[in-house]
């Protein structure tokens, strides 16, 4: 199969994100199966004076675009992809693009604000989320059939020899699992815990952590 994934956000190595991980691992493990994967993705952070460029340094296509709504509907018939996953912001815009075109069409949530622009009314779109908890609130807010697609993870690039010292945990909150990371913390007093926030929390919840992470004595 050819499968498109379709992002306005820059790619790897121009922005590195969770999400762009996943897609490259992904489109190493589509390869190793005897598919085509090809990405179609916002603009490198490089001055360019060609709309679209050609990356292959990956071992698949990666086709870096400075106006890839514009340009995805003329790209895509270009290269007839059995499906097209998008994969990142701006779905209404890619999903209007893509959707006269001839081939299966999917989108790929990661996280809830991201879906904003959902068009609640187009239900010839595959919607996927890259978790059960996003899938529960995608159909409670938009009343849509929503598969789980977890993101694929290559546990060979994680390993390593060296062992580090602490236990990182980013962004302390109930919804990721930050209960889970307490007990562990409690439970394992040799290891160093580091709980690092990245999202938008409040003062209390804040306060909170820190009363906790000073009763564990092994936690920062």
């Amino acid at each position: 199969m050819r499968i498109l994934f379709l992002s306005t956000d820059s790619f790897i190595p121009d922005h590195f994100s969770c999400r762009n991980k996943t897609l490259l691992e992904l489109c190493g493990q589509l390869k190793q199966l005897g598919h085509e994967p090809l990405v179609a993705c916002g603009p490198p952070n490089v001055a360019t004076s060609q709309g679209v460029v050609v990356d292959r340094s990956y071992g698949f296509r990666i086709f870096r675009c400075k106006h890839l709504v514009r340009d995805s509907s003329a790209l895509c018939a270009t290269l007839r992809p059995d499906i097209a996953i998008i994969a990142g912001d701006r779905f209404r815009d890619l999903i209007e693009a893509c959707s006269p075109l001839e081939f299966p069409l999917a989108a790929w949530f990661f996280q809830l604000d991201s879906c904003c622009d959902l068009d609640r009314s187009n239900n010839d779109i595959l919607h996927l989320a890259s978790s059960p908890f996003l899938a529960v609130r995608l159909r409670t807010l938009f009343g849509l059939k929503i598969e789980v697609v977890a993101p694929y993870v290559d546990k060979a690039a994680y390993h390593g020899l060296q062992r580090g010292r602490r236990v990182v945990f980013v962004n302390p909150i109930r919804e990721k699992g930050v209960e889970l990371a307490f007990t562990l913390a409690e439970v394992r007093p040799e290891y160093g815990f580091l709980f690092v926030e990245s999202g938008k929390i409040s003062d209390q919840w804040r306060a909170d952590c820190y009363m906790r992470a000073l009763g564990c004595g092994n936690l920062e």
